[in-house]
């Protein structure tokens, strides 16, 4: 389940409508308004489509999503992105956890 007042805060602070949020992140105003008020349950591609709309940070949404299990492979493929740029894999945990955030990335693509 998400945490909306995040969301909710950022779009008051930015004093955006509805409708320009649902424009920044090419959907309706009535489905920005039901994703910010909890009528209705919002997909991975929905949190970082809205999350790139209120300009909020990955590293926020990764918080935000890290009690579900979505959330938990996105805080994962975020720690290996990094990993990589700082280096190699070091451990046999690592490996198997890249392994396992792959299958999930060809999971949700074929999807």
């Amino acid at each position: 389940m998400v945490n909306l007042h995040p969301f909710q805060n950022r779009r008051i602070e930015l004093d955006l409508t509805y409708e320009q949020v649902a424009k920044r992140s090419d959907c309706s105003a009535s489905t920005v308004h039901r994703w910010l008020t909890g009528q209705s349950e919002m997909s991975i591609r929905d949190v970082v489509a809205l999350a790139h709309a209120l300009r909020i940070s990955f590293p926020e949404v990764v918080e935000n999503l890290k009690n579900s299990v979505e959330g938990r492979a996105i805080a994962a493929e975020y720690r290996r992105e990094q990993r990589d740029r700082n280096g190699t894999i070091r451990t046999r945990s690592s490996a198997d956890g890249r392994c396992c955030v792959d299958e999930y990335r060809k999971a949700r693509a074929s999807a």
